[in-house]
């Protein structure tokens, strides 16, 4: 009888008994999340919901997903640069509103589903369904009626959407996973284009902008199918249906109009990768050429202390503000504590990196355009997508320095094509390294869901307490958990009668 004291002394963060205090508003703000979860979006609190979700997607592109961290981020953007806060605000809504409306989102937890499903007696190819497996799966749900009725292959797939795919969908629309890539077409288009090509923004480029936000949302959804079953483990797609959409618009844009401003432009000024700031960000007179070659090896090291490190967040919504990203660091922080500190970390040894195969040319560094895949490459692994182990951080650092050389490789081709890189190097090292856990059951460990690292760790180290008295419960988990070695086939016609 003394285990369930010390566990409950053990789950004082994540346990029941600390509603309504403010530990239940940190992480994914659990408290939030299950009071919203009992309404509709088609109620009286769907305004809520709705704004709930778009808060969440505003901290969702540095996977900080709560509505506190959204806020403080939407609002230091606004703060930064309205015209590019409002083009974020309404790519966003749209975003939001196209995934549900058609169902689509990027459905992780649906991909882990997609998975699970063999195992727990539903079997998925296109439309058809086996009827008695989804009535097993409703039933072990606890939810479903006492017969689905006569499925065919017409009506199975409506069928499981309102059935199945309509609480996955809900869940993942509701955590902002549909918000965040369509909140940086906005962002980056706005400030990006007069910035780096001297386009100013008119009617007809809104209008692209906002298809190139839809069509983010379509991305997503067909990413993620795709990733799904390209390996083990479902890998998300991050943001690089943002940086398919956006390239995209930039070749469209350039190349369909002729603008006098664009064409005078100095061929080797268009050719450096811009910063993403627009207008008014402060310029920082000590990162020009001239001066850079003067700076002593201490003052090199001061400037990557406190100005690119820092300057790093704010070039992940493709921003540069020092203030912007001060706030934005403590949104993570907010968030997860480990985040915030692997967000430090990613941005320092991106920027060193940088320094190094940067050959003199320290503005880009500077500015954090390097520092910001870094960010990005070590929260992703570092304890959010994984379970913060050693193998797993040290799995982070070599995929940061690997994504800061990427970086280099992928300058000079995304120059001569005269484009930003944006994401792209954090999305190629982020998703395949993501391949480990296919590979090393023991040092990549998944968490079943995606929460935060801390409840990560917490359930994990859970977990492994309850193996050490029942060492069956890991060799169920691993029967659970673990994929199935078995290669995934169509059904043929009799299983499928």
């Amino acid at each position: 009888m003394a285990e369930p004291q010390a566990n409950k002394k053990r789950n004082r963060r994540f346990g029941n008994k600390n509603t309504g205090t403010w530990l239940s508003y940190v992480g994914d703000c659990h408290q939030l999340t299950e009071f919203l979860s009992k309404k509709r979006f088609d109620s009286l609190w769907g305004p809520i919901k709705f704004l709930d979700a778009l808060l969440r997607g505003y901290g969702q592109v540095v996977f900080a997903n709560n509505p506190v961290s959204g806020l403080l981020i939407a609002v230091v953007l606004t703060v930064a640069n309205l015209e590019a806060s409002i083009a974020g605000f309404i790519t966003a809504s749209s975003g939001l509103l196209v995934s549900m409306y058609t169902g689509l989102d990027q459905r992780p937890t649906s991909r882990a589903c997609l998975w699970w499903w063999p195992r727990n007696g539903l079997y998925f190819v296109g439309s058809e369904f086996n009827r008695r497996r989804v009535m097993a799966l409703a039933d072990r749900w606890g939810s479903g009626p006492s017969g689905l009725g006569p499925w065919g292959s017409e009506s199975a797939g409506l069928g499981l959407a309102g059935r199945v795919f309509m609480k996955q969908n809900s869940i993942n629309i509701s955590a902002g996973l549909t918000v965040y890539n369509p909140l940086l077409v906005g962002l980056v288009t706005v400030s990006v284009l007069p910035a780096m090509y001297d386009i100013q923004m008119d009617p007809m480029i809104w209008i692209f902008m906002m298809a190139a936000a839809v069509l983010s949302v379509y991305v997503t959804s067909a990413l993620a199918s795709l990733l799904a079953y390209m390996g083990q483990h479902p890998v998300p797609c991050f943001t690089m249906p943002f940086n398919i959409s956006q390239i995209m618009l930039f070749l469209i844009i350039t190349n369909m109009k002729s603008y006098n401003s664009y064409n005078d432009l100095n061929i080797t000024l268009t050719n450096s990768t811009q910063p993403f700031h627009g207008p008014q960000n402060v310029p920082l007179s000590v990162f020009q050429e001239g001066e850079v070659s003067k700076i002593g090896e201490t003052e090199l090291l001061e400037l990557t202390d406190y100005a690119s490190v820092v300057l790093s967040m704010s070039q992940v919504y493709g921003y540069c503000n020092p203030a912007a990203s001060t706030t934005m660091y403590l949104a993570v922080l907010i968030y997860s504590p480990i985040m915030a500190l692997f967000a430090v970390l990613g941005s320092t040894l991106a920027t060193l990196t940088g320094l190094l195969l940067s050959d003199g040319q320290y503005s880009q560094v500077y500015e954090g355009e390097w520092g910001a895949n870094g960010i990005l490459c070590a929260t992703a692994l570092g304890g959010f997508c994984f379970v913060l182990t050693v193998q797993s951080a040290t799995a982070t650092i070599v995929c940061t320095l690997f994504g800061a050389g990427l970086q280099k490789v992928l300058e000079e081709p995304y120059n001569q094509a005269n484009l930003p890189i944006m994401s792209m190097p954090f999305n190629l090292c982020s998703i395949l390294f993501l391949f480990l856990s296919s590979v090393s059951k023991k040092g990549f460990i998944r968490p079943p869901t995606l929460s935060f690292p801390e409840k990560h760790l917490f359930e994990w180290s859970q977990l492994r307490h309850e193996s050490k008295e029942n060492p069956d419960v890991m060799t169920e988990m691993a029967q659970e958990v673990e994929p199935s070695s078995e290669k995934k086939t169509p059904l043929t016609e009799q299983e499928i009668a």
